[in-house]
């Protein structure tokens, strides 16, 4: 019986500065987020603590490729959110979609709405931190 691999956590830039990546059991699950993301956490607490968290190993920073992102950015045209989104919200999206389509579990972190409607029409699992979240595509 082969091992279970761990769930992938996308975390977008209220998870960073929530400091969810100190609350995971690392043994269950690994850690990502992207580009994006970091660059939007800019008061010195956060950013202290996310450079250590990075050093360290807890988070692994990866930018969707292309044809993800293009995936993404089509579905928030249909779904006409893509005026919602932010370069970030769809670059997490992206994100997760690439991790699903390498085969992991994933699951992203996140209290915005329009990503969560947009993850939703993707299928793709999440958790508000601070918020309800949304059960059902408006």
């Amino acid at each position: 019986m082969q091992p279970r691999s761990k769930t992938a956590v996308v975390l977008d830039t209220g998870a960073l500065l929530a400091k969810y990546y100190r609350l995971v059991p690392r043994h269950l699950v690994d850690l990502f987020t992207t580009s994006y993301n970091i660059s939007e956490v800019i008061d010195l607490e956060n950013k202290e603590a996310l450079k250590e968290a990075l050093e360290l190993g807890l988070i692994s920073v990866v930018d969707p490729h292309g044809p993800y992102l293009e995936e993404v950015e089509k579905l928030a045209k249909q779904t006409g959110s893509i005026h919602k989104l932010s370069k970030t919200d769809l670059a997490v999206a992206a994100l997760a979609l690439q991790l699903v389509s390498a085969g992991r579990e994933v699951l992203v972190i996140t209290d915005d709405y329009d990503l969560q409607s947009l993850l939703l029409s993707l299928g793709i699992k999440f958790k508000p931190l601070r918020t309800r979240g949304i059960k059902e595509a408006p």
